[in-house]
């Protein structure tokens, strides 16, 4: 049971809608949810001089958030931005009438409409699958469902042509990801997959299986440059998957990266445009492997140590020499051993270190 303390002071309340809360809240992520309700809160005070900077500074959050999280409501419909200027996140936000939107996609436009009546509700209980169906989501909801609901799921499967374990898989989602089984969110979660051409089971579990594994990879990166317990920015995925898929680095040449790049800055707090920068120039060169970073740490050693036999050797010539006139030595035609080593030989010299 859930209910509210009386208090002797109004000091005021924003009424939201709970077309949100069922449907689209559970959707987002809390960022999202925290941005919608306080630009609704100072839309219904009609509060001037509020600004997307205004929210990222009140919410404590990077203003990219901010606008990301407006691309994000846009997407679902329930805001329209109206640009000031052409100065990047200067815009006003309409907020839409969500009654209204639920009302447009809920209620049958024409006779050619999808609807199920309670005829076909009964026809369809007579149907091995469509029983087996009900039954399951009963057992995942932990409930059972009821008559409108079911005309609703009936509904759904026909317009979008879903078979009966789509519909499932969208319940047991809905419940372990996000707590709830309502059917408003059920069918926000079937028209996404839809428009996502995810229609049958198999695709769903193929989907959800790749996104599981990218965002173990994005948990890595974050793990190997000692970020914990935040949740990467969409634009610290866009980067990360550009590694990943158009730079085609395996998440081992990745995490190498990370790891010299905190070897490298100091103090050790490397940051993903410094990897990226690392990772471009691997690609630049065909570095492609753990082997060849390997090759070009040692290669870069050698120099390193044949550089400083030159400077100090030309400190002694300095020191020694100190007429004029001086004789030519060996020292004038040096060539550094690195310029004389194969590829073979780098090899070789790789495989003596990593004995060590």
């Amino acid at each position: 049971m859930f209910f509210k303390e009386k208090v002797p002071v109004d000091l005021g309340e924003t009424k939201i809608s709970n077309i949100f809360i069922d449907i689209f809240m559970p959707m987002a992520n809390g960022i999202y949810v925290m941005v919608y309700l306080l630009g609704y809160r100072y839309a219904c005070e009609k509060i001037e001089n509020i600004n997307n900077k205004t929210i990222a500074s009140n919410l404590n959050v990077p203003l990219s958030d901010v606008l990301s999280s407006w691309d994000f409501w846009e997407k679902k419909s329930i805001i329209k931005k109206h640009r000031e200027s052409n100065e990047e996140g200067d815009y006003s936000i309409e907020f839409l009438d969500l009654s209204k939107l639920y009302l447009e996609n809920m209620t049958p436009a024409s006779s050619n409409s999808s609807y199920v009546s309670t005829t076909t509700l009964i026809e369809s209980v007579e149907n091995e699958n469509i029983r087996q169906m009900f039954s399951n989501i009963n057992y995942i909801a932990r409930r059972d469902v009821t008559p409108n609901e079911k005309m609703k799921v009936l509904k759904l499967m026909e317009k979008y042509n879903l078979p009966a374990k789509v519909i499932e898989f969208a319940y047991d989602y809905a419940f372990d990801n996000k707590n709830t089984t309502h059917i408003n969110f059920i069918e926000s979660l079937l028209i996404d997959w839809y428009e996502k051409k995810l229609d049958t089971y198999e695709k769903l579990e193929e989907y959800f299986a790749s996104k599981s594994k990218r965002f173990a990879s994005y948990k890595e990166i974050y793990k190997k440059i000692g970020v914990f317990n935040t949740l990467p920015s969409d634009k610290a995925k866009a980067l990360m998957n550009h590694w990943l898929d158009d730079l085609s680095f395996d998440l081992d040449m990745i995490l190498k990266a990370c790891e010299i790049a905190s070897e490298t800055l100091s103090p050790k707090t490397p940051n993903l445009k410094y990897i990226n920068g690392i990772l471009e120039d691997w690609n630049k060169n065909n570095i492609r492997n753990l082997e060849d970073v390997l090759k070009e740490q040692v290669l870069w050693d050698i120099k390193k140590e044949e550089n400083q036999k030159l400077k100090e050797n030309n400190i002694n010539k300095k020191t020694t020499y100190k007429t004029k006139s001086t004789k030519s030595t060996k020292f004038h035609n040096f060539k550094q051993r690195t310029d004389e080593y194969s590829s073979l030989d780098l090899k070789n010299i790789v495989l003596k270190r990593n004995k060590k």
